[in-house]
């Protein structure tokens, strides 16, 4: 199943033992290299007090529907605490919020929402917004770079026969995009 990451933002989070909830969904890390996502930012409320933002990783969420539903409360941490982390908390590309931009030049807008594969947890999708306006939706086969400052992306006429094929990732040349037609 597909799903975008704005109908994930404030999702319960429960364990899957007892259904206690443990959290809301706040936000995502995205590997810029692969497109995969390595898990969730979860805000965790402690009794009284805002206990912040701790994080799952994506391979201890069990199931996405109506709530995330992971493993046990102990997968959660604070993402500094996992080494194979590291890299990418200190790279400065990201996904989400970023200016998307063609070979040609031409600024698309900022990259407000992803759609993914809630199995693999691979991005499949990218939607650019321009102030208010959702413009075209990208296929990840159209990125050609994600930069420190911009994701360049093949120019809009290519990227939209794009969306009609199914091919190679440009996240990873290995991983084959599965068929993403709704």
């Amino acid at each position: 199943m597909q799903t975008r990451f704005s109908t994930c933002r404030g999702m319960e989070v429960v364990e899957e033992t007892n259904g206690k909830l443990v959290g809301l969904i706040s936000n995502m890390l995205i590997d810029p290299d692969s497109g995969k996502i390595l898990g969730f930012y979860i805000f965790v409320n402690s009794g009284f007090f805002f206990g912040g933002e701790k994080f799952v990783s994506s391979i201890d969420v069990l199931n996405i529907g109506t709530r995330f539903i992971i493993r046990d409360v102990d997968v959660i941490c604070d993402p500094n605490d996992i080494i194979r982390l590291q890299p990418i908390l200190k790279d400065s590309r990201s996904v989400l919020k970023q200016r998307i931009v063609s070979e040609s030049g031409r600024y698309l807008g900022k990259c407000a929402d992803v759609q993914f594969d809630t199995k693999s947890f691979i991005v499949q999708w990218l939607f650019p917004k321009k102030l208010y306006k959702w413009m075209v939706s990208i296929p990840v086969s159209a990125i050609l770079e994600i930069k420190p400052k911009m994701i360049l992306v093949k120019n809009i006429d290519s990227a939209k026969s794009l969306a009609e094929e199914e091919g190679q990732s440009i996240f990873c040349s290995r991983t084959k995009v599965p068929d993403v037609s709704i």
